[in-house]
């Protein structure tokens, strides 16, 4: 078995996407390849010992991808460094030097090499000419590192040091393999479209499935418009909603993904506007949790999105906090509710918020008397009335306030049911009340439970109520 570690340039994407042109290479000449995470930087294992075959993958790539134009029209790419991106034939003996190179000799196990930001290269390979160099520029100078970042930020020890840090020429060109063949790439927006640049940095080990997985996916999923104006550290929800297999595919599989986005320059190029990273893991877990969860983050989507909701499901699942999860609900049908219908969630996804997010006991959730002023509750919202679920939300353990709007709460309710000319407000029972007031003052901690359970049921669809099924969908 042949194992490759990534230079250690101390920047997380730019060591994944070196290890996935790596395993890109890899897979050209095996289905038995690997990436693991190795210190900060990722070691590929490769299920073959001909090293000679690897260098013949390396050189079909140089031959077949490195050659075309199109390689280098990616994002982050500004238009005034365009042409520092070379096809491998176009400057001198570039293509004749990337195939006299052995990629195991340069990719051996070096130890944990301290990245030094005085050094030109920062993958350490300082016997190689820097990605871009030719014999108009002769010092190159190209960082393809930063969060995708294409320019010349220049060594921050002296304002009078102007050299580039930089990357030497052939880790820039299995990066830009590993950023053409694994990152995923959508676009976003209404009338100003940005370009989504997602990348999967590994947590854990990536197996050959996982890895063939993400490459196949991302021929599928790039180029493809998700939604309009999001939040960037929100993306994922537009993607992983389109795009549902991936998160039932990778699973098993714990990453990082690192989303930077890019708006056009005006000159044919793409500027760098900003860029995030955070786990995958709330947004899989949600996903393929249910797919009535998927239906939810769908219809927060479109043209013109509900940024203020999707916002607050982010909150509540990055952070597990309550306060959060019952106001996604509060927004989630204000923002989808249209003309007279007004939406509510679907039980399943409530039903996560309550357990998996709030961590609220089942038999808070499902019990008789909470479901049956939570009914009442409802009853107002699909009139429109938020007043008495806001004020329960917000009401304090050490107030009266949660008492004082539950009895207002019964009176109108029973002021408005009139049976003679059928109208009729769910209404619970006296030992019922006395049964929540009860459970409520225990302790702060049930009262937490009680009135957030309260405030998320009375935004979500009961199961044994009649919903139009063009309503639902």
């Amino acid at each position: 078995m042949i194992r490759l570690y990534t230079p250690g340039t101390g920047f997380p994407d730019l060591e994944a996407k070196i290890a996935y042109g790596l395993a890109a290479i890899g897979l050209e000449v095996t289905d038995e390849v690997e990436i693991e995470e190795y210190g900060g930087r990722f070691i590929v294992r490769i299920g073959t010992d001909n090293t000679k075959a690897i260098n013949k993958a390396f050189e079909m790539f140089v031959r077949r991808m490195l050659t075309s134009t199109h390689m280098f029209f990616i994002p982050g790419v500004q238009a005034k460094y365009r042409d520092v991106y070379t096809t491998a034939d176009r400057h001198g003996k570039l293509k004749e030097r990337l195939l006299n190179y052995d990629l195991l000799s340069l990719y051996d196990n070096r130890g944990n090499i301290p990245v030094n930001f005085r050094s030109d290269k920062l993958c350490h390979h300082e016997e190689i000419p820097p990605l871009g160099k030719s014999d108009a520029r002769k010092t190159g100078g190209l960082l393809l590192a930063a969060s995708t970042h294409a320019g010349k930020p220049y060594k921050k020890d002296s304002v009078v040091t102007n050299f580039n840090t930089t990357l030497c020429e052939v880790c820039g060109y299995i990066a830009i393999i590993g950023l053409a063949k694994f990152a995923f790439q959508n676009i976003v927006g209404e009338k100003a479209y940005r370009n989504i640049v997602t990348i999967a940095i590994p947590s854990e080990k990536l197996d050959s499935s996982a890895i063939k997985f993400i490459m196949s996916a991302q021929r599928i999923v790039s180029k493809k418009w998700l939604t309009g104006d999001i939040s960037l550290r929100t993306t994922p929800f537009a993607l992983m909603a389109k795009f549902p297999s991936i998160c039932y595919s990778l699973k098993d599989v714990n990453t990082t993904l690192h989303v930077s986005a890019f708006s056009p320059d005006g000159r044919g190029g793409f500027r760098l506007d900003e860029f995030t990273s955070q786990s995958d893991i709330p947004f899989k877990k949600f996903i393929r949790t249910h797919p009535e969860n998927v239906a939810t983050v769908d219809k927060l989507l479109g043209r013109q999105p509900a940024v203020s909701a999707i916002d607050a499901l982010y909150e509540c699942l990055q952070s597990n906090d309550w306060s959060y999860a019952s106001l996604f609900a509060r927004l989630y049908s204000k923002e989808t509710s249209k003309g007279n219908y007004v939406n509510l969630l679907y039980p399943k996804t409530a039903n996560y918020l309550l357990k998996e997010v709030c961590m609220i006991p089942e038999e808070i959730i499902k019990d008789e008397a909470i479901n049956a002023l939570a009914s009442t509750l409802r009853h107002f919202v699909l009139e429109r009335n938020y007043g008495y679920v806001d004020s329960i939300r917000n009401a304090r353990y050490e107030s009266k306030d949660f008492e004082e709007t539950i009895a207002k709460l019964l009176r109108e309710a029973q002021i408005r049911s009139d049976p003679e000319h059928k109208k009729y407000v769910p209404i619970p029972s006296d030992e019922q009340i006395r049964h929540i007031f009860s459970i409520a003052s225990e302790s702060e901690e049930k009262f937490n439970q009680v009135k957030t359970a309260l405030s998320i049921l009375a935004f979500t669809w009961h199961r044994s109520e009649k919903v139009n099924k063009e309503e639902v969908s």
